[in-house]
């Protein structure tokens, strides 16, 4: 470059010595281009050839792909079934889709929460490898979006390279490069970007709770659909410093990934609790506003107002959180967070020159930790009490907290399979549903939110259900869902979406005890009163029933609606499930009731009776003969119950008496056939075979 630089300024002087000096202007031009050139290659930046073609030698690029382990990416094909929570009995339609992952080594592949997420079978494929290995999941965590898989095949881990990950978040600017499986392509992906920015973001997109916050960087290379739990390599070490998981659709060049210090601490949560689900995030439990305006700043310091900018405002501390243990009270003004300064905007430094949000100093900790918070306090009560107090005289006390980290207790459980459990009670077409975060989730996204499919109301239950269980005097929050379309319900359908308060005068503390309730209630009327996170004190309007009508069409409800029973499983009133018998109920005895689902249909046809056996509390229906008098014969059930998987079924002389022999079916007609293999149809009604099926007598 020096050596060209003298020739431009040799023929610079050499060209306007000559008369007629235009050429020193082309002369420049070209050299000028030639000093570009020249500088892009030392660089290591490629250039074009004189013929067109592109030279790759000495680039930056390659040197840093040479050592980015392309063989520890890891192709995921996942095939997935979401419960339909809004109907817990059933299961979304099945789906098939693709992901990244990325092998950190001790046999561990890590990707996204969302790549595996509800899986009923899990795929994956080496980078450049052949052959297809089944895989199963170690732990999965929806609040950070992260999780963990294994391969059972030794075969599948040899000489397979591991990644480095890089502990530090990557500085603003610094080059990035993006490996993937994106838009269904089998072979890698590779984009290339620079960090945009770096900010606290929920990473379960849900934005339920303002604590629920972790690190996110912000970066401008492309992140499509398959990209999602793909490694981001550093352009200057060829380490890990993320993992892609998020993209922007109604922008362009903006995408998110995760960095490697909540890797880290989803990783060692893993190591310590070995629990298959995370366990969620830290929080403190409280409510702030930030102290920006000068007259609230002197409210809260009174006469004593420091100089500093610093402080915001504590409003609320939610009950039995970690914060109300440790003393904290509406009206203190936080400080401080492990002798970190909070600014009066509630944000706190990070790396000198950027700033985050004050959160960032609780979650960045695992479950457990122990923290410190300065707070200030007024002694005259300040603004705790919501009344006025003397700026002249009012006087400020320090103290210092300390605080052992954990999760706030909500009525608004927010991780399947963790803390919340689909359930529900029919009861005369009224649909009752155990309420959660994922519950919600559904709704909202399947378009039922406020003034939608007759969710009028459900805007309201995020607010509600923030508020602690001890002052709402309830264990769980109960949602009318639906209304099952009956006579008896006429007019209520107006009412989905309403928190449930009582029935009766009784107050209902959580779905079972709705089940237990209705199950003992002996009253003519059920009057049903709605209310919100467990206080009657928004919505007057009332649902009003008749217990005999309710029990004389309960069946009929639940057959229209292909539900199995009245109540899930784990709502089974004391004593057994409860069949309807006539206007009464009658407890058979039974947690599940396993159904021949051609059995079922045929005689909801009009076809001959089930027969049924009950043996360890479960009730069998089938629709082959039952085996003759003095033999017995064994069916094996795949029954999902609390403590066993799999239960013995046993045909016996006394729990079933075989049915003389039918004669061969007669068909009069294609509508009038009878399946092979089973008795003639009986002049019975559907509804009074069913109630025989499930115990009841004729209706």
């Amino acid at each position: 470059v020096g050596w060209l630089e003298a020739r431009v300024m040799s023929s610079g002087a050499h060209n306007a010595a000559k008369p007629g000096g235009q050429k020193f202007k082309h002369s420049l031009k070209t050299v000028g281009r030639t000093v570009m050139a020249a500088q892009r290659f030392a660089e290591g930046a490629s250039f074009d050839n004189d013929d067109g073609g592109t030279s790759a030698h000495a680039s930056n690029m390659h040197r840093s792909e040479a050592s980015v382990p392309f063989g520890a990416l890891i192709h995921f094909m996942t095939f997935s079934t979401e419960p339909e929570l809004s109907k817990p009995w059933q299961m979304k339609k099945p789906q098939v889709s693709t992901g990244t992952g990325f092998y950190i080594g001790n046999k561990r592949i890590l990707t996204n929460s969302h790549v595996i997420r509800h899986s009923t079978s899990l795929r994956v494929e080496r980078h450049g490898q052949p052959g297809n290995f089944p895989a199963r999941v170690l732990c999965e965590g929806v609040m950070c979006d992260l999780a963990l898989v294994t391969v059972d095949d030794d075969e599948f881990f040899e000489d397979l390279p591991a990644v480095r990950l890089q502990e530090d978040v990557p500085e603003l600017d610094d080059t990035v490069i993006c490996l993937g499986y994106p838009l269904g392509a089998t072979s890698i992906t590779v984009t290339r970007g620079v960090v945009s920015n770096v900010h606290m973001k929920d990473l379960s997109l849900r934005g339920w709770n303002d604590e629920n916050l972790l690190l996110a960087v912000q970066i401008d290379a492309a992140i499509n659909p398959g990209n999602s739990g793909g490694p981001v390599f550093s352009y200057k070490t060829a380490a890990v410093v993320g993992v892609a998981f998020a993209g922007r659709v109604d922008v362009q060049g903006i995408g998110f990934i995760i960095p490697v210090p909540v890797i880290q601490l989803f990783v060692k949560t893993f190591e310590v609790t070995k629990h298959p689900i995370f366990a969620g995030l830290p929080m403190l439990g409280i409510a702030t506003q930030d102290l920006v305006n000068p007259s609230l700043r002197r409210l809260c310091f009174g006469a004593t107002t420091p100089p500093s900018r610093d402080g915001i405002l504590v409003t609320e501390v939610h009950k039995d959180s970690c914060a109300d243990r440790a003393g904290l009270m509406p009206g203190d003004v936080l400080v401080c967070i492990d002798e970190t300064p909070i600014s009066e905007k509630g944000d706190v430094p990070f790396r000198g020159h950027e700033r985050l949000d004050w959160v960032y100093l609780v979650t960045r900790k695992p479950l457990g930790s122990k923290i410190t918070l300065d707070v200030l306090r007024r002694i005259d009560g300040g603004v705790a009490g919501n009344k006025a107090v003397s700026l002249q005289n009012g006087t400020l006390e320090a103290r210092r907290l300390h605080v052992t980290l954990a999760p706030t207790p909500s009525l608004l459980p927010s991780i399947l399979g963790l803390d919340y459990t689909p359930g529900w009670v029919v009861i005369g077409g009224l649909l009752f549903l155990r309420v959660g975060q994922p519950l919600l989730d559904q709704i909202i996204s399947g378009g039922r939110g406020a003034g939608v499919g007759g969710f009028t109301h459900i805007t309201s239950l995020m607010g509600i259900f923030e508020k602690d269980s001890v002052s709402a005097g309830v264990d769980e929050a109960v949602i009318l869902m639906d209304v099952l379309a009956h006579d008896i319900n006429i007019s209520y359908e107006e009412y989905r979406g309403l928190v449930l308060y009582s029935i009766n005068g009784t107050q209902i503390k959580s779905l079972r005890h709705l089940a237990q309730f209705y199950a003992d209630c002996a009253d003519a009327f059920l009057h049903i009163e709605f209310g919100g996170g467990g206080h009657k004190e928004r919505h007057a309007e009332a649902v009003v029933l008749e217990q005999v009508f309710c029990q004389r069409t309960q069946l009929e409800i639940l057959a229209q609606h292909k539900i199995p029973n009245w109540c899930s499983d784990d709502c089974i009133p004391a004593g057994g499930t409860a069949a309807f018998n006539g206007s009464s109920l009658t407890p058979v005895g039974s947690s599940l009731t396993m159904v021949d689902p051609m059995a079922l249909l045929y005689a909801l046809a009009g076809g001959a009776p089930l027969h049924t056996t009950s043996v360890q509390h479960v009730t069998v229906a089938i629709s082959s003969p039952p085996p003759q008098q003095g033999e017995a014969q064994e069916y094996t059930r795949n029954v999902q119950g609390p403590q066993e998987s799999e239960r013995n079924v046993q045909w016996s002389d006394e729990s079933v008496s075989p049915p003389p022999p039918s004669p061969p079916p007669k068909v009069s007609s294609p509508r009038g056939a009878v399946p092979p293999g089973l008795p003639p149809r009986k002049p019975t009604s559907s509804l009074s075979t069913l109630s025989s099926y499930l115990g009841g007598g004729p209706k």
